[in-house]
C-alpha cells in the first residue's frame, strides 16, 4: 500500500513538472515572437532584394544581347 501512495505522489509531481516545463515553454516562445517576426520581414525583404536584383541583370543581358546581335546585323 505505501508504494501506491508514493508512486501517485510521484506521478502528481510528474504531471506537475511537465505542465511546469510546458508553461515555460510556451512563455519563451512568446517571448521569442517578435525577434522571430522580424527576422522573418528582413528575410522576406533580403529576397524581394535579391529577386529584384536577379531582375536587373537578367534585363541587362537582354539589352547587351539585343545590343550585339543590332551590332552584327
Amino acid at each position: 500500500m505505501s508504494n501506491l501512495a508514493d508512486d501517485a505522489a510521484q506521478a502528481a509531481g510528474q504531471g506537475v513538472g511537465d505542465i511546469s516545463n510546458d508553461v515555460n515553454k510556451a512563455d519563451q516562445d512568446v517571448s521569442n515572437a517578435p525577434q522571430d517576426a522580424e527576422r522573418g520581414v528582413d528575410n522576406a525583404a533580403r529576397d524581394v532584394g535579391n529577386a529584384e536584383g536577379d531582375a536587373q541583370q537578367f534585363d541587362q543581358g537582354a539589352d547587351n544581347s539585343y545590343d550585339q546581335g543590332k551590332n552584327q546585323g
